[in-house]
């Protein structure tokens, strides 16, 4: 994830943890590990999920959505990165 170009939009996610390259890539953290909503509906086209495991340092595939619709839903993991393929 391009860090320096991303800024918090934590309004974008229900766990309130959110930095935003804006209709690129999204970070997103889940300090309960619980199941989190992200609004994807300013970024139409694909998105490919990863999850982040802080602590294990280790990533896993978490899917792809596809047009999202207003909020997203996906399932409980530490942390999740959303790219659009273009530009992951």
């Amino acid at each position: 994830m391009n860090l320096a170009a991303a800024t918090p939009h934590n309004e974008l996610a229900s766990t309130k943890y959110c930095l935003a390259h804006s209709g690129e890539e999204y970070l997103v953290y889940l300090p309960e590990g619980d199941e989190v909503t992200v609004d994807l509906s300013s970024a139409p086209g694909e998105f490919v999920a990863e999850w982040v495991d802080p602590v294990e340092g280790t990533i896993t595939p978490g899917g792809t959505k596809g047009e999202p619709s207003p909020t997203s839903r996906f399932p409980s993991q530490s942390e999740i990165r959303n790219s659009k393929t273009v530009r992951f």
